[in-house]
């Protein structure tokens, strides 16, 4: 009797540890996927208004609202009206409009053409600051054009707070991404109102060896310049070009990860960071997919040793169709992280019968939102838009066209060009 328990008991400790690890290996590999919410009822056109509008959102008005001279036009939950810019007769017609700044007390006016200074209005007075420029400055920021609305304009000269302006120098020969070569603040202050103008700054990148045989060397500094990526174009095994990307510790100058495209899976774009440098996303073609121009994006988890998860295109293709593709035109464009880094944009297709669909991806719950869309932006002439809050995404290419987040409903703005997104409204009905 004894020896029959014994062998009973052997025989279940025996099998215990066998099961317990199955039923591990299929938790593991049996993870639901994120829940993908869609949002395409009514959606055949735009609502005029936000009926949860926060803020003032500031743009320029169309020609045909029989405009004389420079004009905001701002926008708020309860209505909408212009405000006249008396710019000096001196400087009419030699200015352009450009970004409010974070608290809305002033707008930048950019000059266009050598000889004319850069501008700064404090909003509702009649007081401006003038700041004469070099004409490299004056060329560089108008060498690809104000009717080019793209990225890499718009990130040219930005507010980074209430009294500072950074004004950011790219290569403009590096055909890949925004490769930022040096930078210049501008400060400025109440008494008297005037523009501080700073140094020009290189950037320090470190001296990084290009992998051999790889050309085209660039790179980019992670959002708190812990890490810097390298760049360089490679030759895949069947001859095809691709990206390679080497992230760099800056403490140590060690190499962190390394990224290469492949003849079925190619790099693209550059690492989209989040502002807290927790992960990134690459984005990838892969050309010998069944679906024609077939285009994913990864997650890099950095404090899980730079590991790729394909978890969100997985969600996607679950709940959209195997056919969905990422779009990509310029991938600061096509992806685009909020300003708090909580939230991912995509703008994805998926055909047939080609619906689009933008995207909002929660880094910190998971949640997955998908609200149908018209098209894709034109990313040479649109660009990101987000509201204070961050309630709001959209892209502005003339009429600014606005999503809500929490919902799916969309809206559209109408205007020019936009100017800026303040959290208060510090103007009169």
């Amino acid at each position: 009797m004894r020896k029959c328990c014994r062998l009973i008991i052997l025989i279940l400790l025996c099998c215990l540890p066998a099961s317990f690890g199955l039923a591990q290996s299929n938790a593991a590999t049996q993870t639901p996927l994120p829940t993908v919410q869609i949002f395409c009822d009514d959606h055949s056109s735009f609502d005029r208004f936000p009926t949860a509008l926060t803020g003032t959102i500031y743009q320029v008005p169309r020609p045909d609202d029989k405009r004389t001279g420079y004009e905001l036009l701002w926008t708020t939950q309860t209505g909408s009206g212009k405000m006249v810019i008396p710019i000096p007769a001196n400087l009419n017609g030699k200015l352009t409009y450009s970004h409010v700044s974070p608290d809305g007390r002033y707008v930048t006016l950019l000059p266009l053409k050598r000889g004319t200074p850069l501008v700064v209005w404090k909003i509702g007075t009649d007081e401006f600051a003038t700041l004469p420029l070099s004409n490299d400055d004056v060329d560089y920021l108008l060498d690809m054009g104000r009717e080019r609305r793209d990225s890499r304009e718009e990130q040219k000269l930005g507010w980074i707070d209430n009294q500072h302006m950074v004004m950011r120098y790219f290569d403009l020969e590096f055909p890949w991404f925004n490769y930022q070569i040096a930078e210049k603040t501008f400060t400025v202050v109440d008494q008297p109102f005037g523009i501080i103008e700073g140094d020009y700054s290189p950037l320090p990148y470190p001296a990084l060896p290009v992998p051999e045989g790889n050309t085209e060397k660039a790179m980019d500094f992670s959002p708190l310049r812990h890490y810097v990526s390298l760049a360089s174009g490679t030759r895949n095994e069947d001859l095809t070009f691709g990206n390679q990307f080497q992230i760099y510790d800056m403490n140590t100058l060690q190499l962190a990860a390394d990224f290469k495209s492949h003849s079925d899976r190619i790099l693209k774009g550059k690492p989209l960071w989040t502002p807290d440098e927790s992960s990134f996303f690459l984005y990838h073609s892969l050309p010998n997919s069944p679906v024609f121009g077939k285009n994913e994006i990864t997650r890099v988890v950095v404090n899980q040793g730079f590991q790729e998860n394909r978890d969100l295109f997985n969600a996607l293709e679950s709940a959209l169709g195997m056919e969905i593709n990422v779009t990509y035109t310029d991938f600061e464009l096509s992806s685009v992280m909020s300003p708090s880094g909580n939230t991912l944009i995509l703008h994805v297709s998926a055909p047939p019968p080609n619906q689009y669909y933008v995207i909002a991806y929660n880094l910190s719950t998971g949640d997955i939102r998908a609200i149908c869309d018209n098209g894709i932006p034109d990313t040479q002439l649109s660009f990101p838009v987000w509201s204070p809050d961050e309630r709001y995404f959209g892209y502005w290419y003339g009429d600014i066209g606005l999503f809500d987040l929490t919902d799916g409903h969309r809206y559209k703005v109408a205007g020019e060009g936009f100017v800026g997104w303040i959290s208060g409204k510090i103007v009169d009905d």
